[in-house]
């Protein structure tokens, strides 16, 4: 499903670049793993093309809201008499897990706001004080995209327990799910909040280290292969999260 969905946003973005980047000389004969001056004049190309692309990607994002709901709703260990039937049982849940994303987006780009604008302060402070070179540019943005990931991390576990409490209580009010994820994970920070964080982290890291490694690589057939047994194991991973949050909730 998931390769029938992107195959004509591949086949229009094949079709593209062969109309625009395939006529200018200077993208003729340039060998992947592609260099960094090279992606920068190829990313600009790629704009008439990616319209059916995205629309792929929609697609997928909604068929991982209804196998989301699906899986949990038959791992859940209070309905022992549900059917073993994933997609099935996770359409009932896609409203609620939309409703649950828009508010998660939501939270983001406030939160993105407000840690613009202090890292913005700090840099203009860093200018006026003087501050090294080091301190104000690569020490500042570090910590700057830490804040942003550790914000939106916090952000994807609330939204994860509140999808695991629409699921395990039948809840359908989700505007009222955002106190009860929030006091889970305040009564148990150990157990839902530290062990879903670190898991998110962990899969991200390896998943981030993976494609690095691969771009490097020369051999493409071994990282395909060790990539796909990645994600075997960020299903399994999957799999824990999921039975962590409905044990919890």
């Amino acid at each position: 499903l998931y390769t029938l969905a992107m195959l004509p946003g591949m086949l229009s973005m094949s079709n593209h670049l062969d109309a625009t980047i395939g006529t200018k000389p200077w993208f003729h004969g340039l060998q992947t793993p592609l260099d960094l001056l090279s992606l920068k004049y190829l990313l600009p190309q790629l704009g008439g093309g990616v319209g059916l692309l995205m629309a792929g990607v929609f697609i997928i994002w909604l068929l991982q809201l209804v196998w989301l709901g699906g899986a949990m709703r038959v791992l859940d260990p209070n309905a022992p008499g549900v059917q073993k039937k994933v997609f099935a049982n996770g359409w009932q849940y896609l409203a609620r897990f939309i409703r649950i994303a828009i508010f998660a987006v939501l939270a983001v780009m406030i939160l993105r706001f407000v840690i613009g604008k202090v890292f913005a302060a700090l840099s203009a402070r860093a200018e006026v004080n003087t501050w090294s070179v080091y301190d104000a540019y690569i020490t500042l943005n570090v910590w700057h995209v830490l804040v942003l990931f550790f914000a939106m991390t916090i952000v994807g576990v609330v939204a994860f327990l509140a999808r695991s409490m629409a699921v395990a209580h039948e809840r359908r009010d989700t505007r009222r799910l955002l106190r009860p994820a929030l006091k889970l994970m305040a009564q148990k920070p150990g157990s839902v909040f530290a062990a879903q964080f670190l898991l998110v982290c962990a899969v991200l890291g390896i998943q981030a280290m993976a494609l690095i490694c691969w771009r490097q690589s020369g051999n493409d057939a071994m990282w395909f292969g060790l990539w796909a047994l990645l994600q075997l194991a960020t299903a399994y991973v999957w799999q824990i999260r999921i039975r962590l949050a409905l044990s919890s909730v």
